[in-house]
């Protein structure tokens, strides 16, 4: 269905840390391509609203 590979960068930045988040997917099959139709536009919400709530320590 999907091959999928997920990266994080932690940048401190004086008192405040930035996360960056990088993935790549590769679709194999139809099956694959009709789920990234709904995940794609969502997925671009949800990741940087997440990332904001991650407490690094």
């Amino acid at each position: 269905m999907l091959n999928v590979q997920v990266s994080f960068l932690i940048e401190p930045l004086g008192d405040t840390t930035v996360v960056h988040a990088s993935t790549s997917v590769h679709v194999n099959n139809d099956l694959g391509k009709i789920y990234m139709l709904f995940v794609e536009p969502m997925h671009k919400i949800i990741v940087p609203r997440s990332l904001k709530n991650i407490a690094i320590e």
